[in-house]
């Protein structure tokens, strides 16, 4: 019998930039998936930053050994044993975080994201000879979100914690004139980006006509360091310093009511560029 091993793989679509000093290399996939079938061609980059001059050495390592020694890596036909744990460095830059990949022929996990990303959910069945797919649903908590013909991807946007849960496919395949219908499903957990900001006053004790500056603080998620976050300033629910880069609002001559009335409150949202 002639049988498919399909499988949700997620994509993540997530532009970040680093803000300040790069100081480790970045490894980034091509396709942009870190869980392949067998069978299957990824191309791996170092990607370091674009301020460096010169002659600039490549390092890879796979589960802490050197493997090779260029700009990219390609694996042309996974295996199995391709599976593991890749970082990169140059002459330059410290050695990148650990990147995970995993080739297999079917996988149902916990995938984790975190709070405004985009993600695509992409219902992939096993490399082999050519098939078409004659219908393909997504399920949210075996709930339909999407019922259509061929197209096999699914993209959200913005995601938030509200979407942490199952989702499943179900994929009609054709095979030499006959239908196959497989499924598989994963779940997925979206993290808080970084924690509820707060406020901080400087200095604490501030009479009429002093300066002053109100300070948010928030801290990023460990695995997003590189992110680059944006701040906003109200008072009374009225902007008073739009989305920028500094997280400080400066006042250069309170005013007693800006001292004894009214709440302060700051937004931070993620920065994301084209």
């Amino acid at each position: 019998m002639f049988v498919i091993s399909l499988s949700l793989l997620i994509i993540v679509a997530l532009i970040m930039e680093n803000a300040g000093t790069v100081v480790s290399a970045v490894v980034t996939f091509n396709p942009n998936l870190n869980k392949i079938f067998t069978g299957e061609s990824l191309q791996m980059t170092c990607n370091v930053n674009s301020t460096e001059q010169g002659n600039v050495t490549y390092y890879w390592f796979k589960n802490d050994y050197w493997i090779h020694s260029e700009k990219t890596f390609t694996i042309s036909s996974a295996l199995t044993s391709d599976g593991g744990n890749y970082q990169c460095q140059t002459s330059t830059t410290d050695r990148s975080d650990s990147t995970k990949l995993e080739a297999m022929s079917s996988y149902r996990r916990l995938l984790t994201f975190y709070e405004g990303e985009d993600i695509i959910l992409r219902c992939h069945h096993y490399p082999g000879p050519i098939q078409q797919s004659r219908r393909l649903i997504f399920f949210k908590n075996n709930a339909v979100i999407k019922d259509w013909g061929s197209e096999d991807e699914l993209h959200i946007e913005n995601v938030n914690m509200t979407l942490s849960c199952k989702y499943k496919c179900i994929k009609q395949v054709n095979h030499h004139l006959l239908y196959y219908q497989h499924s598989d499903e994963t779940s997925v957990s979206v993290q808080e980006l970084f924690s509820l900001p707060t406020i901080s006053l400087s200095p604490q004790l501030v009479k009429e006509g002093d300066q002053m500056t109100l300070k948010c603080h928030t801290r990023l998620s460990p695995h997003r360091q590189t992110a680059e976050l944006q701040f906003a300033f109200y008072r009374e629910g009225q902007n008073i310093q739009e989305f920028s880069s500094t997280n400080k609002y400066e006042i250069l001559s309170a005013k007693l009511s800006a001292i004894l009335g009214g709440i302060i409150n700051v937004k931070s949202r993620r920065l994301i560029t084209e």
